[in-house]
């Protein structure tokens, strides 16, 4: 087949342009200055206050670099960190940040506007941890720990273990995801200091962008049963006697049943399987003992979740994604209708707990 002239020639300037356009921009690493984590404290309906960290290497060998700190208030992201950049002897790039934080203040006043900033930055990967911090940003990362050489390795490895464990999974690609549709609403750890350590206080819940209240710690396990499939996690349990044990998740699953059209009824399955990990006082001499603490553990849990179901229709948040999986099963689905019922919708959690003894001493 006979190409046109005139399509050859308009290729051959595209591809010559193309290659010769294309190029990497060389980064010397001596020329700049690499922020490993940022973060921003409310002060005002106008202004916020920018914190970045970055770590300098020292010239011994062995010795464990030395953590660099810029502050700076600014109407937005953009012009404080234009502003840290002014008082930098290097060029700062943010392409290795780990974490970025919020303080609560703000996220109460919502961050909308800094996460799009964030996700439009080419410099920044998707896998970065975002969190709210109950204090102040600027004083957490400006503190010490003796437990990291940097906060920024301290806060990334904090979440990646117990993400692992009783934290449910979340970075800047999740929150864009439930922050963009609509029938669902974001998450994020909470932080806050405790005995010159970084402690994470709960999940923060937010409606939209804004913060609109938390789950504790101690029920970090149970949302994160009822919010994804996940293995690992301990969590300990009082049973009816008043005794405590610490119960191990081998393998949680949950399912979601979503039942009638006008958006009345959902039911929200969990299966467990589980282990003792420490019986502390319990004796398991009577084959019946095990059983018992099944039954134990699932009513209360079935409870608490239940309680923990109430208080997101209270606040009217869906952490669940509740409405995007309703209208998933629903033709012509209204978010305005779902959105006027959520709050009054029959919510069922159950979980049926099995457990082994598999570790287990008499």
């Amino acid at each position: 087949m006979n190409k046109n002239p005139v399509q050859i020639i308009w290729w051959t300037i595209f591809t010559i342009l193309l290659i010769t356009g294309y190029s990497i921009k060389p980064r010397i690493l001596e020329d700049i200055q690499l922020i490993t984590a940022f973060g921003y404290d409310y002060i005002d309906d106008m202004y916020v206050k920018g914190t970045a960290v970055t770590p300098i290497s020292s010239n011994e060998e062995t010795a464990p670099p030395k953590n660099s700190y810029f502050s700076a208030k600014g109407h937005t992201s953009k012009n404080i960190r234009q502003i840290i950049q002014s008082e930098s002897p290097k060029t700062l790039m943010i392409g290795r940040a780990d974490v970025v934080l919020y303080n609560k203040e703000l996220a109460e006043h919502g961050i909308g506007f800094y996460i799009k900033t964030l996700s439009r930055d080419p410099e920044i990967g998707r896998n970065i941890y975002l969190a709210v911090v109950d204090g102040s940003v600027e004083k957490m990362l400006k503190k010490n720990y003796t437990v990291s050489e940097t906060p920024s390795r301290y806060l990334s490895d904090l979440f990646n273990s117990n993400m692992n464990q009783n934290l449910p999974k979340t970075n800047l690609h999740s929150f864009l995801n439930t922050y963009k549709e609509e029938g669902q609403d974001p998450i994020m750890p909470l932080l806050d200091n405790y005995q010159n350590k970084i402690r994470i206080k709960g999940v923060a819940l937010f409606k939209k962008d804004k913060y609109a209240g938390s789950v504790s710690e101690e029920d970090s396990f149970l949302f994160k049963t009822v919010y994804e499939n996940f293995e690992n996690g301990l969590h300990e349990i009082k049973l009816k006697d008043g005794s405590f044990l610490t119960i191990e998740n081998l393998d949680s699953k949950v399912k979601y049943q979503m039942t009638g059209g006008d958006f009345s009824k959902a039911e929200v399955q969990i299966s467990m399987k589980g282990r003792v990990a420490d019986a502390g006082r319990v004796t398991f001499n009577n084959p019946n003992a095990l059983h018992a603490v099944e039954k134990d553990f699932s009513e209360d849990s079935s409870k608490r979740l239940n309680k923990m179901i109430r208080k997101f229709q209270n606040l009217e948040v869906d952490p669940l994604s509740l409405g995007e999986k309703m209208r998933s099963k629903t033709r012509h689905f209204d978010f305005k209708e779902w959105k006027e019922k959520y709050p009054k919708m029959d919510i069922t959690v159950k979980m049926d707990v099995e457990l082994s003894q598999s570790g287990i001493v008499d």
